[in-house]
């Protein structure tokens, strides 16, 4: 991150985008500051946990080769659910399509992918299974469940002065559309669907995608894939 020579001011309300892991260790670093007035933390899923919330649902057909960055942002898929937050017994809860698949492990072992403040997974396979990490970020993020917004999607940031930020935000629970001043502490662009056109593409018909629809070994049979 560079410097800023600007003119230097207090800030004293912030927000986080998502709520993940990177979120979560951040909304916990804000408020261990104590300096500011507000932290609000918006997350679209319904629970913790940003990309490692599975979704087994199909997305649609992604154009490639995709090099335009100014696309739709995705649409929630309602499924039922018995407690999400914020939701009362029985509702529905907005799911989004993630890079999760069904039998994914994580790459790296439990011991240098855990959280400081927060017991490891020892007592787990050392390549820890999606639905362990998935929990193990519910709990690490029980601490600032107070200030996170579930189900409410960011739909635009924009720079109203050096260090503000106009944030506008949708309630997919009631579609209502607001507005906040606010400064702003922004997560990934995972979501974005960015690919420039390859040999392959050129030279001969080879079939495209992207690793984000991947739910499964059993949908390529017989298949050889290539991953870059």
């Amino acid at each position: 991150m560079g410097s800023y020579g600007g003119e230097r001011r207090k800030v004293k309300d912030i927000c986080v985008v998502g709520a993940g892991p990177a979120g979560i260790g951040a909304s916990k670093y804000l408020l261990a500051e104590n300096c500011f007035d507000t932290i609000d933390v918006f997350e679209q899923q319904a629970s913790f946990g940003g990309v490692w919330n599975y979704s087994n649902d199909p997305i649609d057909t992604i154009d490639i080769p995709q090099t335009n960055p100014h696309q739709p942002l995705d649409e929630p898929i309602w499924r039922p659910c018995s407690n999400p937050n914020g939701v009362a017994n029985g509702a529905q809860k907005a799911t989004f399509v993630s890079p999760m698949y069904e039998r994914l492990e994580t790459n790296i072992p439990h011991s240098i992918m855990k959280f400081s403040d927060m017991p490891s997974l020892e007592d787990h396979q050392l390549f820890p299974s999606r639905e362990v990490v998935t929990q193990y970020l519910e709990d690490y993020g029980e601490d600032v469940k107070h200030l996170v917004s579930f189900q409410t999607q960011v739909m635009d940031i924009s720079q109203t002065r050096p260090g503000a930020h106009q944030v506008r935000l949708k309630d997919l629970r009631t579609n209502t559309v607001y507005g906040k001043n606010i400064r702003c502490c922004c997560g990934g662009q995972w979501t974005l669907h960015c690919a420039h056109p390859t040999e392959d593409q050129r030279d001969r018909e080879v079939e495209s995608n992207k690793s984000r629809r991947y739910l499964a070994h059993q949908v390529l049979p017989k298949t050889k894939a290539f991953c870059r």
